[in-house]
């Protein structure tokens, strides 16, 4: 695809001064990073400028996405952590809760049982 971008740039004279058997070799070349840009004499300046317009935009795409690469991997163990640790952390801390009050009911009612029954005998 990148090198279908470039091909298009390029004057399409095949004249082979580029060092290359055409224009596509060559701007396959250029897509694999194996040659300089300024290596097609037909095309000179204009094509130079564009093809480095194109090489830049395409670098500064790589470069975000990158960063997003970057930032998912950030992401990713955050989520990591949540599902592992802090989650199970406070499961656990919920159903510690959960079984104390429970306990402490029991403790009351048999508390109010006793007391009723003192009452009344």
């Amino acid at each position: 695809m990148l090198a279908e971008r470039i091909d298009a740039l390029l004057p399409q004279t095949q004249c082979r001064r580029c060092g290359f058997d055409g224009c596509r070799p060559y701007a396959e070349a250029l897509a694999r990073g194996e040659s300089a840009l300024n290596r097609c004499p037909p095309g000179g300046r204009d094509v130079i400028a564009q093809l480095a317009v194109l090489l830049a935009q395409l670098g500064e795409a790589e470069s975000a996405l990158w960063r997003l690469l970057a930032e998912q991997r950030k992401t990713q163990k955050r989520v990591n952590a949540l599902k592992y640790n802090i989650i199970p952390a406070y499961d656990r801390t919920i159903h510690y809760i959960e079984s104390t009050l429970e306990e402490e009911e029991r403790n009351t009612l048999y508390q109010m049982k006793v007391l009723h029954e003192r009452a009344q005998g």
